[in-house]
């Protein structure tokens, strides 16, 4: 029970040795990407405005939809408005979007390099 403390460099070699698998160098682990690469600009603002289409599209909330011209006003069904559904859709992408730009913009500028 006299053995002496490993430092900590030392275990982190040792760990990485044998977590990783054989063959494999740390330059290839280091090239692969991930989901979380492309959740940052520009991927997400492309994103964002698809996701809010096809949510509006398919939920047709009360703001997107009109009366049908074939029937009287107050009868019959109300339809999808492709007009509202476009404009609702850059305005809620652009508030969503600016808010993620303001939140990581100001976070960015924080962090110590």
């Amino acid at each position: 029970m006299s053995q002496k403390p490993l430092s900590y460099e030392t275990l982190k070699s040792q760990v990485n040795a044998l977590a990783a698998p054989m063959g494999t160098s740390s330059a290839a682990e280091n090239s692969q990407c991930s989901y979380a690469d492309y959740a940052k600009p520009p991927y997400i603002f492309a994103a964002v405005p698809v996701v809010i289409a096809i949510v509006l599209y398919f939920s047709k909330p009360f703001f997107i939809m009109e009366q049908d011209q074939k029937w009287q006003e107050g009868e019959g069904p109300k339809i999808l408005s492709y007009k509202k559904l476009l404009i609702f859709d850059v305005v809620i992408s652009c508030m969503i979007i600016g808010a993620y730009y303001y939140y990581y913009g100001k976070n960015a500028a924080v962090k110590p390099e």
